[in-house]
């Protein structure tokens, strides 16, 4: 059961485009649920990949584990969200929360960490899809060898819980910074020594968060203040070529303004410098290296 629009898909991506935009997602992370069980009190289902056995899902449900069977409430989810999960990990979490068991489908973001806290890894668990010499290990063994491996870690672990699903199945070792309080603390540190801070743009998945702030027009200023002085100081002193001088303080003060109406185009002029840097050093290197041999 989704809680907001925000993203309307599990690999949905919300861009931030104002100030507005970035108090939604603030708000959208705030209402995350971080649960801590025992790594042995979780078990994994299988959630085939067909909207007519997810009725089963729709009620109450029994569930078989290593210290029991068990009645677990039923998913609040709609279709389309389950069948996105069929798609992705085909995969439910079932875990104790507040006193009882509770069962959440999960988001291809969790499955890795699953399997981390299940003490599993490589391809034969990894691979969902059918290839030339890996066939793919059916789902409902993939679920039991989830649930085997939690049965024998006895550490806490952090759950994610996020929109409705699963998110991830941390360590207990984790240390949790939710971006809601991350986020107002670094701007108000960094206003103290950058007051005209300003965002520019961001971008919210359930991967990440991405946020990008403008520190360009501090630069601009300085560029149309010394342009200022250079051509003010110019006037008493007798200098050859004033004239020329003239003109590159006008042109640096005009950089300067440019650089303020739109502070992106030097984020984006330094990213095309560095990246014609590293080209033209990686040619380098290749061509000596050819010259060696």
């Amino acid at each position: 059961m989704k809680n907001s629009n925000l993203l309307v898909s599990d690999d949905a991506i919300f861009e931030i485009k104002s100030e507005q935009d970035k108090q939604k997602v603030l708000t959208y992370i705030s209402a995350d649920e971080w649960i801590s069980p025992y790594i042995y009190e979780c078990h994994a289902l299988e959630l085939p990949d067909a909207p007519l056995f997810f009725g089963q899902f729709k009620q109450d449900f029994m569930v078989e584990m290593p210290t029991g069977t068990y009645r677990v409430p039923p998913l609040e989810n709609s279709d389309e969200e389950l069948s996105e999960t069929a798609r992705d990990t085909g995969l439910i979490l079932v875990y104790p929360e507040k006193g009882h068991l509770v069962a959440k489908p999960t988001r291809y973001t969790a499955f890795t960490t699953m399997c981390a806290r299940a003490g599993i890894s490589g391809s034969t668990i990894c691979n969902s899809q059918k290839k030339p010499l890996l066939n793919v290990l059916p789902l409902a063994e993939k679920a039991t060898w989830l649930s085997r491996g939690f049965s024998l870690h006895l550490a806490p672990c952090k759950i994610l819980y996020r929109d409705g699903k699963v998110s991830s199945m941390l360590s207990a070792e984790y240390e949790v910074l939710p971006a809601d309080m991350a986020v107002p603390a670094f701007e108000d540190r960094i206003k103290k020594d950058h007051p005209a801070l300003e965002l520019s743009a961001g971008m919210l998945s359930h991967e990440y968060l991405y946020l990008d702030y403008l520190f360009s027009r501090a630069f601009a200023g300085a560029l149309i203040l010394i342009a200022h002085f250079m051509l003010n100081a110019s006037y008493a002193a007798d200098l050859k070529f004033s004239s020329f001088f003239a003109f590159m303080c006008f042109v640096v003060g005009t950089i300067g303004i440019f650089i303020s109406a739109k502070p992106h185009w030097m984020r984006d002029w330094i990213r095309k410098i560095a990246a014609s840097t590293i080209k033209s050093f990686c040619s380098t290197c290749n061509g000596r290296q050819n010259a060696v041999k």
